[in-house]
């Protein structure tokens, strides 16, 4: 149900047409009401025009049984028959202006779901590659951490520092390690988002009803 690219532009990689996005519950849900209500029109305006059926009649003209299946005793007939609900046209009209009315709704929820989904989707690939520079930051300040509390043990060996300047540096490259912890935890919790942003992880239990 996406629009097509325009000439000269390149297609979102989160474009609703793609795998990925057109499997999220919602987007689907919100193109199977459009489609019904689409649909709909139609037959309501199906029932405004006029109807012709066509009507047979079989017979018999021979009561004798022996005479049944013989040609010369069987009469048919077939004629058109016309229906039009003419006198009810104001009320099939207002019908189908209601249907019209409810399909433009479901247009509206549509692109509304659309655009909901972009937004998630960007809301996850900004937060992860935020979360992504933070962890990395923090892998650094990991590891120089760690060399400032080896080098204070090495002068402490040498009666050039304290302990308390050791213990220092070694509450400072334990903070950091708790630190790179939480972001290993945020980082991961970003990349189940962004994969459900992007559709994935549903089942044909998560399909929405038609």
């Amino acid at each position: 149900m996406a629009d097509r690219a325009r000439p000269g532009t390149r297609r979102s990689q989160t474009d609703p047409a793609s795998p990925l996005l057109a499997r999220r519950p919602d987007l689907r849900k919100a193109e199977y009401r459009l489609v019904a209500a689409t649909a709909d029109i139609g037959v309501k305006v199906d029932a405004m025009l006029p109807h012709v059926n066509l009507i047979g009649n079989l017979g018999l003209e021979s009561i004798d049984a022996q005479l049944f299946f013989r040609a010369s005793s069987q009469t048919w007939s077939i004629g058109p028959s016309l229906s039009w609900r003419i006198l009810s046209m104001p009320e099939l009209y207002h019908q189908v202006k209601a249907a019209d009315a409810r399909a433009q709704q479901a247009l509206l929820f549509y692109r509304q779901s659309v655009l909901n989904a972009f937004r998630e989707v960007e809301d996850a690939l900004s937060e992860t590659a935020s979360q992504d520079a933070r962890r990395a930051a923090l892998t650094r300040s990991v590891a120089a951490n760690e060399r400032a509390v080896n080098q204070a043990k090495n002068l402490y060996k040498q009666g050039l520092v304290s302990l308390m300047e050791v213990l220092e540096t070694d509450k400072a490259w334990l903070n950091a390690l708790n630190d790179l912890a939480q972001s290993d935890a945020a980082v991961a919790t970003n990349r189940v988002a962004l994969y459900k942003a992007l559709g994935g992880g549903w089942s044909l239990e998560d399909e929405p009803e038609e």
